[in-house]
C-alpha cells in the first residue's frame, strides 16, 4: 500500500524534509499546470497517496499516472471521477463498482455505464441518474 507520511499542511509543511516539501509543492504546481507531471514524479513522490490525491484533486486526468493501488482508492478515484466521468477509464475495476463513484459518473453523463461492471445499474441510485438523461434507456445500456 502507499505511504501515508507524516501529516502535511497545505503548503507540504510537517514532519519532512525541507527538500522532500519543496520537491512536493513544485511536483504539485506542475501537475495543476500539466496532468502529465504524474509520469515524471520520482517513485517516492508517485506513491504517496496524499499527493496523488492533491494532484488528481487539481486534474482528474493526472490519475492515469497513477500506482494501481491509488487507482483503487476510493477517495482518489472518487476526486477524479467527480471532475469528468471519462475518468473511470483509469479507476481500478474493484473501485467501480463503489455506488458514490458509479452516481458520480452516471449523474453526468449515462455513458458513464459503458466503463462500469454489468451490475452498476443495480447500485442505488445509477440506473435513475442514467433515466435522468431523457436520451437513455436501459435497453441501451451494456450488456455484460
Amino acid at each position: 500500500a502507499a505511504e501515508q507520511g507524516p501529516p502535511l499542511d497545505e503548503a507540504g509543511q510537517g514532519e519532512e524534509s525541507p527538500a522532500l516539501a519543496a520537491s512536493r509543492r513544485r511536483f504539485l504546481e506542475a501537475v495543476a499546470k500539466e496532468p502529465r507531471a504524474l509520469c515524471c514524479a520520482p517513485e517516492a513522490l508517485r506513491a504517496d497517496r496524499r499527493l496523488v490525491l492533491a494532484a488528481v484533486a487539481r486534474n482528474w486526468e493526472a490519475l492515469q499516472w497513477a500506482p494501481e493501488e491509488c487507482r483503487a482508492d476510493r477517495e482518489i478515484a472518487l476526486a477524479a471521477v467527480e471532475q469528468c466521468w471519462c475518468a473511470l477509464r483509469w479507476v481500478a475495476d474493484e473501485a467501480k463498482g463503489d455506488a458514490s463513484i458509479a452516481l458520480a459518473a452516471v449523474r453526468q453523463d449515462w455513458r458513464a455505464l459503458e466503463l462500469l461492471p454489468g451490475e452498476a445499474t443495480s447500485l442505488e441510485g445509477v440506473a435513475a441518474a442514467a433515466a435522468a438523461h431523457g436520451d437513455f434507456s436501459l435497453k441501451e445500456a451494456p450488456e455484460r
